[in-house]
């Protein structure tokens, strides 16, 4: 069984959960690879970079036009954060030619927005499996909905734009994917959470597909409970909060939501508590906060769960969060928004899952600060039998054997 991965990049929560899949299913025997559409320094084996596959003159071409005309058919142009529009179509047109020499037997797409065309479910003689790492799939591009229920009919006259010709393109998106996801091919969709199960069911491209719930897997052999860790921005004689984004303009990743809990809690609590915020400061990092760059190498992000006292993780939007999994796995305990699938990971013996809120996120850090303690080693060994790999290989061929 010939298996390939397809993710448009190698960083970020999809790449990091389908890495680890790849990496996992070699270890264990199976015949795999992984597309992106560039490499880095990250060393993968059996990766293939879609803008290193040989091209001629003409081929180069015909792709430039191709990004031309699908940019000016799909591409979103007009800026509304949070919201972020990815496009049914692939800039890489030697791709396909790709695909159809060498016959995979599963084709998984993970997070292919710009590498996967919608229309090659019809032309590639394979078995295909999605994984719902977000909500892009079933949409008619934006990798959230945040409450917006236009994927259950058509995404028409999305609500999250102003511009005319901006519906036009994310209503043309939608009839381009739902041409194409037609019940006859093969196709499975694997969901991170129950959460996300539930509301790609609703809607109208995926719900004639049969859905499985696999979790994405943390790589224990890493993210595991080390006790009486040290890292230079941990104050010991203070409780150390973390906080984790891409980037803090982000406003769904509730950056300013913690700015602004911080300003709420009294006063002598703030004065007991270190918040060490990471990722690219591109908003400008509160003067009372300790900043670290975000970082890329898994050893050094586990060493920091494991120095810290809390996860502060005010996110407004999620599917399932490999940074709440790591974490807890390193038997860090969370603060959470009450929001996706959340509150079916963190319980009372692992942190508090709350109203979206400011006011209540600063109520429950000061409660954490004053009386709860947590058991971090009890946590650890629960998360880690919950998000450990061997699930997650088991649970995938499984599906990927399942297909008649």
């Amino acid at each position: 069984m010939r298996i390939l991965h397809i993710n448009s990049f190698l960083q970020g929560g999809a790449a990091n959960a389908s890495i680890l899949l790849h990496k996992t299913l070699l270890e264990n025997g199976y015949d795999s690879y992984y597309l992106s559409i560039s490499k880095n320094e990250i060393k993968i084996p059996n990766h293939i970079a879609a803008n290193t596959l040989p091209s001629g003159f003409i081929d180069k071409l015909l792709n430039k036009l191709n990004i031309i005309l699908n940019k000016k058919k799909f591409a979103v142009e007009e800026q509304v954060p949070p919201f972020m529009f990815s496009v049914p179509v692939s800039y890489f047109l030697r791709l396909k030619i790709f695909l159809e020499k060498n016959r995979f037997d599963i084709i998984h797409l993970h997070w292919a927005y710009g590498l996967w065309d919608f229309k090659w479910f019809n032309k590639l003689n394979a078995k295909f499996v999605i994984t719902n790492h977000d909500m892009g799939f079933f949409t008619a591009g934006c990798s959230h909905s945040y409450g917006c229920i236009g994927y259950i009919s058509n995404c028409n006259n999305c609500p999250a734009v102003t511009e005319k010709k901006s519906k036009q393109k994310i209503y043309n998106s939608f009839l381009y994917k739902q041409k194409f996801l037609q019940s006859s091919i093969k196709l499975k969709v694997i969901n991170v959470s129950d959460w996300v199960k539930s509301v790609s069911l609703k809607s109208k491209l995926l719900n004639k597909f049969e859905h499985v719930i696999v979790e994405n897997a943390v790589d224990t052999k890493i993210f595991n409970y080390q006790a009486s860790t040290n890292h230079d921005s941990v104050n010991k004689q203070k409780i150390n909060l973390l906080f984790i984004a891409a980037k803090f303009s982000y406003k769904n990743k509730g950056y300013f939501d913690l700015l602004e809990a911080y300003y709420l809690i009294k006063e002598e609590i703030r004065n007991k508590i270190n918040i060490i915020v990471v990722g690219n400061d591109d908003v400008g990092a509160d003067e009372h906060f300790t900043h670290i760059d975000l970082i890329n190498e898994p050893e050094k992000l586990a060493n920091l769960y494991n120095a810290c006292d809390i996860l502060i993780y005010p996110s407004h939007a999620e599917t399932q969060s490999l940074i709440v999994s790591e974490a807890l796995c390193c038997g860090l305990p969370v603060i959470a928004y009450k929001i996706g699938p959340l509150p079916d990971i963190i319980n009372e013996e692992s942190g508090f899952v709350i109203e979206k809120s400011p006011m209540y996120l600063a109520q429950s850090i000061e409660m954490l600060t004053n009386i709860k303690v947590f058991n971090r080693e009890f946590i650890s060994t629960k998360y880690k039998e919950r998000f450990s790999t061997n699930k997650l290989v088991e649970k995938t061929i499984q599906l990927y054997q399942s297909f008649s």
